[in-house]
């Protein structure tokens, strides 16, 4: 199973409003830890399909509040693993059925950051396409 890990850092006082925002998900694991006299960290590991309903509520909620920043980590491997039981009703399922389920999707957030430095304009495209124009202007004459 994969599990994403979200930090974020909020202004104390703030527990009830994400305990709400938890309430729910399904979340492994939960860490606080006060980081200044009037900031709080929170550190929420969740399988990869809870990420994307924890993050829109969290930015719902706590977007217009004054360096609010979610940091979302791609888990590779945790000891101990997570407790990955199969659901009776997944139990009479074939292998390849059972695989499909556990790949689950991505997040919206990831084909974006994947995609976004391919999409940026690069000095070699342009040099390239110049060599291009060029070649081609030749081959009119």
């Amino acid at each position: 199973m994969a599990l994403r890990l979200a930090e974020f850092i909020l202004p104390v006082g703030n527990d009830k409003l994400v305990d709400e925002i938890l309430e729910g998900l399904r979340v492994e694991e939960k860490g606080v830890l006060k980081v200044s006299e009037d900031r709080t960290m929170y550190r929420i590991l969740t399988p990869r399909d809870a990420s994307e309903p924890l993050i829109d509520g969290l930015a719902k909620r706590f977007s217009d509040l004054d360096g609010y920043r979610i940091i979302v980590h791609s888990i590779t491997a945790s000891l101990p693993g997570p407790k990955d039981e199969l659901k009776p009703r997944e139990q009479g399922l074939r292998s390849e059925d059972r695989l499909v389920r556990k790949i689950g999707r991505i997040s919206r957030e990831e084909p974006y950051h994947g995609t976004s430095d391919a999409a940026n304009l690069m000095n070699v495209y342009l040099h390239t396409v110049s060599l291009s124009v060029k070649v081609a202007a030749i081959g009119l004459v």
